[in-house]
């Protein structure tokens, strides 16, 4: 940049083939082309750079460096735009992801507590057949019992009279 040379703002702009040109005040680019650099006021700068002690030379290599370096590490709105567009896109993803491993989870849990019920009804059926059979058998001890007691006390009953 030389001494009284200015750019008040210069973008730079990536079009539609990933070709880049830079657009400045009068310029016209295609819509479908993106910025991707920031407006930066090289006077501006220089002048308060000189307000602050620096040379005009030494103004304007900083400005200039400056200038350089933000050029392509700047994010602007549409960067910004676009990124989230692509984070909400994921998101939006990630949540139909979510509901559908979801939905195969219940589906899942709902066929394995099915089986558990019924094989849980299957060993109660089991059970009680097996208390009701020892049931039988324990009534049929006790008749006999009860019978011996009764062959019992009739035979004292006997002996006794």
């Amino acid at each position: 940049m030389s001494t009284g040379e200015y750019h008040f703002f210069v973008i730079l702009v990536t079009g539609v083939g990933g070709r880049r040109s830079l657009l400045t005040a009068g310029s016209t680019c295609s819509k479908r082309a993106r910025m991707t650099a920031l407006a930066f006021d090289t006077h501006k700068a220089v002048t308060a750079l000189k307000q602050a002690g620096f040379e005009e030379g030494q103004a304007e290599a900083v400005v200039t460096t400056v200038g350089d370096a933000l050029g392509g590490n700047v994010a602007t709105k549409a960067d910004l735009t676009e990124v989230r567009a692509a984070l909400e896109a994921d998101m939006a993803a990630l949540k139909a992801d979510l509901t559908a491993d979801m939905a195969a989870l219940r589906t899942d849990l709902t066929a394995d507590m099915a089986a558990l019920k019924a094989g849980l009804e299957t060993d109660i059926a089991v059970v009680r057949t097996e208390m009701a059979q020892a049931f039988q058998a324990l009534y049929k001890q006790l008749w006999l019992m009860a019978v011996g007691i009764v062959g019992l006390t009739v035979t004292l009953v006997k002996l006794i009279l």
